[in-house]
């Protein structure tokens, strides 16, 4: 989805981001993160939440979700105080879904 797509977007449903971002997020920490401590570079709650921004925006492969996250990086730092400089790639992103749907069904 394009910058000027998601700005119409987002206009259009009266969405003002940092108070949902932050909602979605808080609500996302509340999700048990089953990885193992080592090499962990992201909060589980932080790619939770980029997961769910991009899915909400329309993209449907987890290699179309990190590109979006992506492109849309300077915003997101803007709206998640926690979001660094880097994000995931699709290997993680894939590893960290993988680990909440084998930990759920525990």
């Amino acid at each position: 989805m394009n910058s000027i797509i998601w700005e119409e977007a987002k206009e259009l449903a009266g969405w003002e981001g940092q108070g949902e971002v932050l909602s979605m997020y808080e609500a996302m920490q509340q999700v048990k993160d089953a990885r193992r401590k080592q090499g962990k570079r992201y909060p589980l709650a932080l790619i939770l939440t980029y997961v769910l921004l991009a899915k909400g925006a329309g993209e449907t492969t987890v290699q179309a979700i990190t590109e979006w996250i992506r492109l849309r990086g300077g915003w997101l730092q803007e709206v998640l105080p926690q979001a660094g400089p880097h994000f995931p790639c699709a290997a993680t992103v894939s590893q960290c879904l993988a680990r909440c749907r084998s930990g759920a069904a525990q």
